[in-house]
């Protein structure tokens, strides 16, 4: 009996010549008729981004190199029961509130001279607002030989399953370029490898042992005439909750790779080693 389709139409007949079913060629209309069968069953179960999803975050290349899968950018799979899974946003975090001051310093790799640059840099949040997903704040960087500090303002996204996601659909940013960057974190990795990242929102966000962000810089505050700093690009963050040790990776096809920033949450006029607390509220 022919394949037909939902609508009742004949796809079979319609694929196969009527000069082939006339020739006699009996065993051929079966064997095309077996695989026409066998594809469309195949169609209607296999999904790209299951097939996806299923293989090992980390495969090897024709190199023996482990390299690391694009994540699966989509939205969660309708036979996910519910209550299975948490896409709460983050909790508070005390490192995280207008006033905190995290001092450290970026390192870049000029990598046509082979050497190695440590800038200052002094990073204070000027505002905070949760329920938008949403931090302000000032920037201060020292470059070498510079007379005065370079000072910026930037704005960030904090990854919080409901206005930001992992996947940053801008800023000349890809899914590959998203995997790279946020596996340069252990603790986006732990999360990665433990199947938690699904639809670029993150089941384990809310009791995380770290806040996600992205920050971009708008403008120059205070510059020199010439300090040679662009700020087309943006800073991949990672924000642990209980030293309040920041690292961030800067991205921009423009500018030189390597740019690693480290920075120490640190509390002017607090006795050494003592880190104050504030109470934080949503907005």
């Amino acid at each position: 009996m022919p394949i037909r389709d939902d609508d009742g139409s004949d796809t079979f007949s319609e694929l196969v010549p009527q000069v082939l079913r006339d020739s006699g060629a009996l065993e051929i209309h079966n064997r095309l008729r077996q695989a026409l069968s066998g594809w469309r069953r195949a169609s209607d179960l296999l999904d790209p981004d299951d097939m996806l999803a299923s293989c090992p975050a980390s495969l090897e290349d024709r190199d023996g190199v482990a390299s690391l899968r694009p994540l699966s950018f989509r939205e969660p799979y309708a036979a996910t029961p519910a209550g299975c899974r948490d896409f709460s946003p983050p909790e508070p975090c005390s490192y995280l509130r207008p006033g905190q001051v995290f001092c450290g310093n970026q390192r870049v790799n000029r990598i046509e001279s082979s050497t190695t640059e440590d800038w200052p840099v002094e990073i204070r949040v000027q505002d905070v607002d949760l329920r938008q997903g949403m931090a302000w704040g000032t920037s201060s960087w020292q470059l070498p030989n510079g007379k005065a500090p370079v000072e910026t303002t930037w704005q960030g996204e904090i990854v919080d399953n409901c206005n930001h996601t992992f996947d940053t659909q801008k800023w000349g940013a890809s899914h590959l370029s998203d995997t790279k960057n946020w596996n340069k974190f252990p603790a986006f990795s732990q999360l990665y490898m433990a199947g938690s990242i699904l639809g670029a929102r993150c089941s384990g966000l809310k009791h995380c042992s770290h806040i996600f962000m992205r920050w971009k810089e708008q403008a120059f505050a205070k510059s020199g005439d010439d300090c040679g700093l662009t700020i087309a690009g943006f800073y991949y963050i990672c924000l642990c909750r209980q030293t309040g040790d920041v690292e961030g990776f800067y991205v921009d096809p423009l500018s030189l790779p390597n740019h690693k920033l480290s920075l120490k949450a640190v509390t002017y006029g607090a006795p050494a080693g003592m880190q104050s607390f504030a109470a934080f509220q949503f907005r």
